[in-house]
């Protein structure tokens, strides 16, 4: 599919808005049919909004294309950030000590950005991978940690879909005008 070369201010701030207010509608759909998960006695959203709404931030782009790209990059270093994070709590877990989970938090971000350096990942997904880890850490509590950080990474993956989605629409609109504009005499 051709997409257009740069959206206009205005087209990016209603892509960001529609984009947004798409991930809060998925949320609000589950949340009215009573879809949660529920561990340990704390109730999750399978949407977390802010996560999925700063994601629609991160990873709108002026095409589909490089929507996606910044999608998957957002996408592994979440995944990144929260995979040093469940290590951390497992061992966390284990011990339950907080003197050394101190050393632990402090041994984690380094852990997660030593890894996005070895595996090339740019400054701002590096610094979105260690605020997962740290997100992950400070959000909840126990094993519940682990749920936030599955729910984490699905949140990521809905708020670079509804980008996409939303992104295609206005290039496919574009699209439509550029013929509509061809056609004309």
């Amino acid at each position: 599919m051709e997409n257009i070369k740069k959206l206009s201010q205005t087209e990016v701030i209603i892509r960001a808005a529609v984009s947004i207010m798409l991930c809060f509608l998925v949320a609000q759909v589950l949340d009215s049919l009573n879809i949660y998960i529920i561990y340990n006695g704390t109730q999750f959203d399978i949407v977390q909004k802010m996560v999925a709404g700063i994601t629609v931030l991160f990873c709108g782009m002026d095409n589909v294309e490089l929507s996606f790209k910044a999608g998957v990059k957002r996408l592994i270093s979440t995944v990144l950030g929260a995979l040093v994070a469940v290590f951390i709590v497992i061992i966390d877990n284990l011990i339950s000590n907080n003197w050394i989970y101190i050393l632990l938090v402090g041994a984690g971000i380094a852990l997660t950005l030593v890894v996005c350096q070895v595996t090339k990942r740019d400054p701002i997904n590096t610094k979105i991978a260690g605020l997962n880890f740290l997100c992950v850490l400070c959000v909840s509590s126990g094993s519940a940690r682990i749920v936030y950080a599955g729910l984490r990474a699905a949140a990521t993956i809905i708020g670079a879909a509804a980008v996409i989605l939303v992104t295609w629409i206005i290039c496919l609109i574009h699209k439509k005008h550029n013929r509509l504009d061809k056609a004309r005499p």
